[in-house]
């Protein structure tokens, strides 16, 4: 359960910091 929940969260970082260091994705 753990397991998904920090899987969960790090994706969640992952996409944010993609699109906050790419802001090509948002336009």
């Amino acid at each position: 359960m753990y397991d998904m929940v920090t899987r969960k969260i790090g994706f969640h970082a992952v996409k944010l910091l993609l699109i906050y260091q790419s802001p090509r994705i948002m336009a």
